[in-house]
């Protein structure tokens, strides 16, 4: 069997020589192998808005993470002040 013949066999420089051919040619390939996907900035900004509650859901998680990472530290303190104690 020719290499030619399987097309499982293609390499990805004979499968790109023949999707540049159809592009030169005008048409348009509508395959799901060839997907273009397009995020931006406005696609994360309408999910976030839309699903976790917006600019409010991110000030309340960042004020608990501060209050979390100054008590945690403040604990640290008070733990190691207790066991320096001479009593």
């Amino acid at each position: 069997m020719n290499k030619e013949e399987d097309p499982p066999r293609q390499t990805f420089l004979q499968i790109k020589k023949q999707l540049d051919e159809k592009k030169k040619k005008g048409k348009m390939i509508k395959d799901e192998n060839d997907e273009d996907i397009d995020i931006t900035f406005e696609t994360y900004k309408q999910y976030f808005g839309q699903y976790y509650g917006g600019y409010s859901f991110l000030t309340i998680t960042q004020v608990s993470m501060i209050f979390y990472c100054f008590s945690s530290i403040g604990c640290d303190y008070v733990i190691g002040q207790w066991t320096n104690q001479t009593d």
